[in-house]
């Protein structure tokens, strides 16, 4: 397996993790927990990034990489639209968004 989807399954993890965390915070009104996971993600998908980039010899603009830290929900599908196609991106895209629906609805299993 390579670093990107290493870094990718940590990341799923790490969003699986801070919702049932939100979802616990929720209840006690502490938010640290949460906030160290949404550091902690921005990292995973930063890092998830650099590696998919390196893997594919993409060479990134300075715009891009601040774009995937400030906004990453829109950069990240952008990058693969732009640098792999309108196929691939919307592969992406899809499994994406499947992964959040997966994770959510697992998260959700564990705090109920």
């Amino acid at each position: 397996m390579t670093t990107s989807r290493w870094l990718a399954l940590a990341f799923w993890t790490t969003m699986g993790v801070g919702m049932v965390v939100d979802a616990q915070a929720g209840a006690s009104g502490n938010e640290t927990g949460a906030l160290l996971i949404a550091v902690a993600s921005a990292l995973l998908m930063f890092g998830w990034y650099l590696a998919d980039s390196n893997e594919h010899n993409i060479d990134r603009t300075i715009w891009l990489n601040i774009a995937v830290v400030a906004i990453g929900i829109i950069a990240l599908p952008y990058y693969r639209f732009r640098y792999f196609g309108a196929r691939r991106g919307a592969v992406f895209l899809g499994w994406a968004i499947a992964a959040f629906v997966g994770t959510a609805i697992l998260a959700t299993l564990f705090v109920a």
